[in-house]
């Protein structure tokens, strides 16, 4: 049996954050979050609810505790409790934008929760990093101590002279993310065809508001030089190239996102 850390109400029937000790089973009626696995193993049962055996002392966010303590109507997060530090409490994420692009460098693993990274949990001598610019699902849980190392290995912002160049192929509208399909190519898509998007409140797919962009950044520091419009020929100070989870932009003097690789 699971048990409760603190939770929104008495009765567990809210947010509840609970202890799951190693080889526990712990049971979810309906969601749970990416990456589970690398806490539990994961089993469907013919009731169509998950069946989760921790592999380790996990921490857990649950909504919707069930009285028996042994399974919830969703798992929003799940980590790695820890016996060496204290103060647990649900995250303040703090916007640092040059630590999420030396996370990101790193290549150090983002955690996912269900509803909004707020819902996740760290300990005191963490800090909670958003993978995104205004809100999301997912970012990055690291120990404080730890800051200086991520940001000492980040490459330092030398240009190399060497341009290169991608477009971002876009229809839609970017505040409407069931009307919008966009992709990053290495070449210029003019004569092709505008990809399209499936349009809910129409119910068919549409291929309309049609643009493409071209980006020019410099191969050594990633900085972004450019960016044109190329049906205008006007140059912009930001175009968006992502919708989902949430909307991200390539700017103009910041460093260009991953896309390209």
């Amino acid at each position: 049996m699971a048990t409760i850390i603190f939770s929104q109400y008495d009765d567990g029937s809210g947010y509840a954050v609970v202890r799951i000790a190693k080889g526990e089973n712990f049971f979810a009626n309906f969601m749970i979050p990416e990456g589970i696995d690398a806490f539990a193993e994961i089993e469907r049962t013919e009731k169509g609810s998950v069946k989760l055996t921790a592999k380790m002392y996990t921490i857990a966010v649950v909504e919707g505790l069930h009285q028996s303590g042994r399974g919830c109507k969703h798992v929003r997060f799940i980590r790695a409790g820890r016996s060496d530090a204290d103060g647990l409490s649900f995250v303040q994420p703090k916007a640092w934008p040059r630590l999420r692009v030396a996370l990101g460098h790193a290549n150090v693993p983002t955690v996912h929760v269900q509803g909004g990274f707020e819902s996740a949990i760290a300990y005191s001598d963490e800090i909670a990093v958003p993978n995104y610019s205004m809100s999301g699902s997912s970012g990055w849980i690291i120990r404080r101590k730890d800051i200086g190392k991520f940001l000492d290995a980040l490459p330092a912002l030398r240009d190399s002279g060497e341009i290169k160049t991608v477009w971002i192929n876009h229809v839609g509208w970017m505040n409407t993310p069931d009307e919008c399909a966009i992709c990053v190519v290495d070449h210029d898509p003019s004569n092709e065809e505008p990809p399209s998007y499936y349009d809910r409140p129409r119910g068919y797919s549409m291929s309309s508001n049609h643009q493409i962009f071209r980006v020019e950044f410099d191969k050594g520091s990633r900085l972004v030089k450019r960016i044109v419009d190329q049906s205008s020929g006007e140059e912009c100070g930001a175009v968006g190239y992502r919708v989902h989870p949430v909307a991200r932009y390539i700017e103009v003097g910041k460093r260009m996102p991953a896309v390209d690789k």
